[in-house]
């Protein structure tokens, strides 16, 4: 299991950012091998929002990603980050 941080700045309005959101949510509910764990404003980060999923299997990940997701408008989100946790074995 992993736990997925999307770093990202967004540059539309508040209203176009929930709307993408719901379609984020719609796109993990449709499969068993991505939970939306929520959206969160960071404060360490140089970034306006992250967004955590819990994910079953990298590459199935990547490849729902690519295929499932809804598109990116690059005027509204202009750049993001992706950073991977693997649970820890102690």
């Amino acid at each position: 299991m992993l736990m997925v941080a999307i770093y990202f700045d967004w540059k539309g309005t508040n209203e176009e950012l929930k709307e993408y959101e719901e379609k984020v949510k719609k796109a993990c509910s449709e499969t068993d091998d991505i939970k939306y764990k929520g959206l969160y404003a960071p404060h360490q980060r140089k970034y306006h929002w992250v967004r955590y999923l819990k994910v079953k299997d990298y590459w199935k990940w990547m490849s729902y990603s690519s295929s499932k997701m809804p598109p990116r408008d690059r005027k509204k989100l202009t750049h993001s980050e992706i950073e991977v946790f693997t649970k820890a074995q102690l």
